[in-house]
């Protein structure tokens, strides 16, 4: 089994008049070095914290490169209990999440099907090698190489590489 950890960062106030919300993402496999994104996203109506719309996408990015480098047997970090307990309940709560959420949430179950084995377990912040890259990363402003990705919410599109 390989361990994947995921991580997400996202600054109200520092998008507070872009034309796209940014935000950061990482993800470690295994013993490889963690990998940053930052991540434009398409305003959401009447919403205003999507921090759980990149702990999401943290995980749907890293399953993607998981199977594309033929792992399918995985132990999934994340801190997030949303994204935990939303992986272990398979419940959705129609009160707290937009069409967004649902539409990546639709796109993490597809991939999960593709793995043999997979397990999410919930950690301390303190515990998760992404978050603490991508903490050091937003603190220091390391000079890492960082994809930028423009994910299309409205017409689903997610490009890679």
């Amino acid at each position: 089994m390989i361990k994947i950890y995921t991580d997400a960062g996202f600054s109200y106030q520092k998008n507070l008049n872009e034309k796209f919300i940014k935000g950061n993402l990482a993800y470690k496999i295994g013993n490889e070095s963690t990998q940053m994104i930052e991540l434009h996203l398409d305003p959401i109506p009447n919403l205003y914290q999507y921090n759980n719309v990149y702990e999401f996408n943290a995980i749907n990015f890293a399953l993607q490169i998981a199977l594309k480098k033929g792992i399918t047997k995985i132990d999934l970090f994340t801190d997030s209990l949303v994204a935990y307990w939303w992986f272990k309940r398979k419940k959705n709560n129609l009160r707290k999440f937009s069409e967004t959420h649902y539409q990546i949430k639709q796109e993490i179950d597809k991939l999960v099907k593709e793995f043999s084995k997979i397990n999410i377990n919930h950690i301390n912040r303190n515990c998760n090698l992404a978050g603490i890259d991508l903490e050091k990363y937003q603190r220091r402003y390391q000079k890492q190489e960082i994809i930028k990705i423009y994910y299309q919410l409205k017409s689903n599109q997610l490009s890679l590489f």
